[in-house]
């Protein structure tokens, strides 16, 4: 799973919780490297998870992005502020699904797994 988030404590947290419950995180908190990384081997990551707002490039730019490489790729999409943000909004700009922080990470852990599983079960 790759990790996205220029607040240092919600990239450790995330990482810490992502492996805890069985994942493989690979974390970043710039947007730019993320992407970086991702084009060397995108179909080695399952789903995204990235905050909205950061610098160098927004989460809906990242998820933009990641699309162009990888178009049924699953992303979360989660931020701190509103930014005039919601769930239909996030689904506009090509998330699969939107968090506001402080996120449930149980809730975000099932609609992960869910997610990977639907795209797993929608490859030929």
């Amino acid at each position: 799973i790759l990790v996205v988030d220029d607040e240092l404590s919600v990239l450790r947290l995330m990482g810490a919780t992502l492996e805890a419950a069985g994942w493989h995180a690979r974390t970043f908190g710039n947007p730019l490297l993320a992407l970086a990384c991702f084009r060397e081997a995108p179909d080695d990551f399952d789903a995204v998870i990235t905050d909205q707002s950061m610098p160098d490039m927004t989460g809906a730019e990242l998820i933009e992005t990641l699309h162009t490489l990888r178009p049924s790729l699953p992303v979360i999409l989660c931020t701190g502020y509103s930014d005039g943000l919601d769930d239909a909004i996030a689904r506009r700009l090509g998330a699969s699904r939107f968090f506001q922080k402080p996120a449930d990470m149980d809730e975000l852990l099932a609609v992960l797994a869910s997610l990977v599983d639907a795209t797993e079960q929608s490859r030929p």
